[in-house]
């Protein structure tokens, strides 16, 4: 039986990551989710935490192969990761005390998903702090409307953490 390598290349263009998945379509549909919805989204993010903030998009980790159909779809990509990182960016950032923490300790914010270790529902699980580099580990189109559920454990680990 003949195993079907992989291979996923990576190319960085200015801040935009754009990954060459297995197929066209795939690419396709990162390349348009990335020009079309990122730019927006890396603005509220900016807007919500006052500077602009580095993302470390893990591509070819959230973007699962033949769900390409699925990635311009808020509950694949923007509800599970992005709409609870404004929103616990958001509730953080409410005064000045919270702006000056953050601004002092948050350097980056990496996106991924490692399906050894993303929780299905325990979200503070899948959410870590270390080194001023904020993670999350969701599974992407699970429990796309745990919108609050996740960015309360961003918020939870945020504030024990700043």
């Amino acid at each position: 039986m003949k195993k079907l390598i992989i291979v996923v290349l990576t190319l960085i263009i200015g801040s935009t990551q754009v990954v060459f998945a297995q197929s066209l379509a795939e690419r396709r549909a990162l390349k348009d989710y990335q020009e079309s919805v990122l730019p927006d989204l890396q603005k509220q993010i900016n807007s919500a935490t006052g500077f602009e903030v580095p993302l470390n998009i893990k591509w070819a980790e959230i973007a699962q192969p033949g769900e390409e159909e699925n990635y311009s779809n808020d509950a694949y990509f923007t509800n599970v990761f992005f709409t609870p990182l404004v929103k616990a960016l958001s509730s953080i950032t409410s005064d000045a005390l919270g702006k000056e923490a953050l601004n002092a300790k948050l350097k980056g914010i990496n996106i991924g998903y490692d399906p050894k270790t993303a929780p299905s529902s325990a979200y503070e699980n899948g959410v870590d702090f270390k080194d001023g580099q904020l993670s999350l580990n969701f599974k992407p189109f699970s429990n796309a409307s745990d919108v609050d559920a996740r960015a309360q454990a961003i918020v939870n680990l945020l504030e024990s953490k700043l």
